[in-house]
């Protein structure tokens, strides 16, 4: 249970513990795969890919994949693009999943202040030039970035230093779920691959 008022040991700093259940967990999914292969596919217009990726998938996401497929979003209006952009980006997570080589889905909290290197893994900016060009969620979830081969390596570092030391809040990013993102880290590494990471609420 969590006692309000309390304190936790994080990263060398005395840090004030929250209320976990009004923050509320994110589902993050990290797919190791090839930039490359998923930019190559976005704006293919290839329809059959399109209807093979929805075919045992929410039927909702048909329209946004043909989008996506089609990369015909880039030349919407700002308001059409907020719009679409959730569907957009669910519907490049079932990509990435058909392409991936390698993935994991963690339950975590995040917070900018108890977790640091896990707002910042999950939150940076995108790394390297951005050829699928998706718009934001206007709601902040669902969200995606790309972590380069370089990056994910250092990721993995850190990660594991955490792990070693033991110097993370279980309550935040519980030691099965930090083990899992390790285990995938660590493939990714072994392929020098990068990785798309994307949160749900």
């Amino acid at each position: 249970a969590v006692r309000h008022g309390a304190s936790t040991h994080e990263r060398g700093q005395w840090l004030p513990e929250y209320d976990l259940i009004a923050m509320g967990s994110k589902y993050v999914s990290v797919y190791v795969a090839d930039l490359r292969e998923v930019a190559r596919r976005v704006g293919s217009r290839d329809r059959a890919l399109a209807e093979r990726l929805t075919r045992d998938i929410d039927a909702a996401l048909a329209g946004p994949m043909r989008l996506l497929i089609d990369g015909g979003y880039a030349g919407l209006p700002k308001a059409s693009r907020d719009q679409v952009a959730p569907g957009l980006i669910q519907a490049c997570q079932v990509l990435c999943h058909d392409l991936c080589r390698v993935s994991a889905t963690i339950e975590v909290y995040d917070d900018e202040v108890a977790t640091p290197l896990l707002w910042e893994f999950l939150w940076s900016g995108w790394d390297g030039d951005d050829p699928l060009a998706l718009p934001y969620s206007p709601y902040g979830v669902p969200a995606v970035v790309w972590h380069g081969p370089r990056r994910i390596a250092a990721y993995r570092n850190e990660f594991v230093s955490l792990r070693a030391n033991d110097v993370y809040d279980r309550r935040y990013l519980p030691p099965s779920e930090l083990d899992a993102l390790i285990n995938l880290f660590d493939a990714a590494v072994a392929l020098n691959s990068g990785a798309f990471v994307f949160a749900d609420g």
